[in-house]
């Protein structure tokens, strides 16, 4: 994302924002929403980054993929090729 629209709309939430007010964003994953809001956003103190619901569940399922991928590799590879006579 370019450094100019950031600035952008870290200067619209600090003008917007009153002092005692909390800041809600809601995000897709995306590593430059995470860190602008990380970064770029951190000296407002209330603040939380939700993930939304899609992208939890696409992210979960991801990781659950690559978790049975592994598991089952290491399944075949320590069940299955030991019993396999290959002379």
């Amino acid at each position: 994302m370019g450094a100019a629209f950031l600035q952008q709309v870290r200067g619209w939430i600090e003008r917007f924002l009153e002092p005692g007010n909390s800041l809600l964003g809601i995000a897709d994953c995306a590593r430059w929403i995470r860190d602008f809001f990380a970064r770029d956003l951190g000296t407002i103190a209330d603040k939380t980054l939700l993930l939304d619901w899609y992208h939890l569940r696409v992210r979960c399922a991801e990781a659950a993929n690559r978790a049975w991928r592994v598991c089952l590799h290491t399944f075949i590879r320590s069940h299955v090729f030991t019993h396999v006579d290959v002379s």
